[in-house]
Order: structure tokens, then sequence, then C-alpha cells
């Protein structure tokens, strides 16, 4: 705005994302232990926030900032997870999962994300 208060400049936020390919990786093997007995049958990031999981809330956001691949790392109970957001066509993205049979303790190995 200027200083009398008119418009001086319009920006179009969606022509501002980005044009290369956004890749995003998500861990979500955890027990979330500490989150007993909500997670005895449902992984933490499957938990309801509102009308929807929590994973979820994050993947949207992830959209709308331009990411158009997400490589999710799961291990407990990661059928829900892989069940639910099945390859990411729902929402218009691509969703890759790397199964993890180690401990979450484990530091994911970065190249075992395709790209």
């Amino acid at each position: 705005m200027t200083a009398t208060g008119q418009i001086e400049r319009v920006y179009d936020l969606s022509r501002l994302k980005s044009i290369l390919p956004l890749h995003a990786v998500i861990m979500a093997g955890g027990k979330g232990e500490r989150l007993r007995p909500l997670t005895d049958k449902t992984p933490k990031p499957m938990l309801l926030l509102g009308d929807k999981p929590i994973i979820e809330h994050n993947i949207d956001r992830l959209i709308t900032f331009g990411v158009d691949t997400i490589t999710i790392s799961v291990r407990y109970l990661s059928e829900q997870i892989m069940n639910y957001f099945g390859d990411g066509t729902d929402k218009g993205i691509n969703i890759n999962y790397i199964e993890e049979d180690k401990s979450p303790s484990v530091i994911l190995n970065p190249h075992s994300v395709e790209y």
C-alpha cells in the first residue's frame, strides 16, 4: 500500500510456488508409546485431529507449498497409513512408502528415498 492507502501491487502467490518438483519425507514409523492407550490399535500419525488424521493435516500443508511427491517412512501398524493414503492419487500427488524393519530410533537412510 502507498502512504495514501492505495493498493500499489498485488502478488499472485500461486505463481510463486516452486517450478521444480518438490519432495518431502515424513517419518511415521514410531509406536507412539507415550500416547497409549490411544495408540494401541492406531498409529500416532493416524490419530484424529479434528476431522482428519494428524498426518493428513501435514500432507495437505505440504501440498499447498507445492510438494508433489511424499515418501512416508512407516513401521508400526503401517498398513493403516498405507491403506488410507494409497499412492496419493486422491490428493493429486505421488506417495511412496519405505517400510522400516528396524527400531524407530534408527535414522532413515536418505539413499532409500526414491526421487
